[in-house]
């Protein structure tokens, strides 16, 4: 009998340690689906950190079928790889509008591209600085 019971506790160890193992390997999937699911999001436009939330808050599986259900958003795209002057764009220093980095001429404001940004003159001169009371 005492063999009986020692084969049972040591199947019933196993099972233990590999259910442990097991579990451990969905938890890690389940993250890296997550992770997944936010740069998902952030190649569609989309906030990457809302996205994660939402993938950890519902599921991975929800959140991608969300994902999939709004549209892709090429504008936001295109705006931070001209801000970052990628893809031979640029943003105009006069209006902030997408334009083309070889190009001489804003075609939104007409703003002349070829020159540098003259700083802003600061709002108040320094000769009309009033005195602080002590």
């Amino acid at each position: 009998m005492l063999g009986m019971a020692g084969t049972l506790a040591t199947i019933t160890a196993a099972m233990a340690g590999a259910s442990i193992f097991v579990a451990i390997w969905l938890v890690l999937a389940w993250l890296l689906c997550v992770i997944l699911i936010a740069i998902a999001a952030h190649g569609r436009g989309r906030s990457p950190l809302w996205w994660l939330c939402l993938a950890i808050l519902l599921t991975p599986l929800i959140a991608a079928l969300m994902l999939l259900l709004f549209a892709e958003r090429p504008d936001l795209r295109v705006r931070r790889d001209a801000r970052q002057g990628r893809g031979g764009l640029r943003l105009c220093p006069s209006c902030s509008e997408v334009v083309r980095s070889e190009a001489r001429r804003c075609r939104f404001c007409l703003a002349d591209l070829t020159r540098r940004a003259e700083p802003l003159p600061a709002l108040i001169p320094d000769d009309r600085v009033e005195p602080r009371l002590q």
